[in-house]
């Protein structure tokens, strides 16, 4: 699986949806060139890094996300996500 593709997965599990679903709606959210960044960035070394367990990581995103004062949406994800997780 290349680098895309596990970032597709990883917003495949953020999102509750199916990987041409989740894909799309992040496409929708955020245009095609920040979607492909986001798929590139998710699908790196360090969200799998095993440093890090996927709480951990959760909790990292979580509070980067509250501390820029990132809200709506984009951070209930996230703490759904991290509910799920827990």
């Amino acid at each position: 699986m290349n680098r895309h593709d596990r970032g597709v997965a990883v917003y495949t599990e953020i999102f509750q949806l199916p990987a041409a679903q989740a894909q799309q709606a992040m496409t929708d959210r955020v245009g095609p060139e920040f979607a492909n960044e986001a798929f590139e960035a998710a699908g790196g070394a360090a969200w799998s890094h095993p440093a890090l367990s996927a709480r951990e990581r959760d909790i990292a995103v979580i509070t980067a996300l509250a501390s820029q004062g990132v809200g709506g949406e984009r951070l209930r994800s996230h703490l759904e996500l991290g509910l799920r997780m827990a």
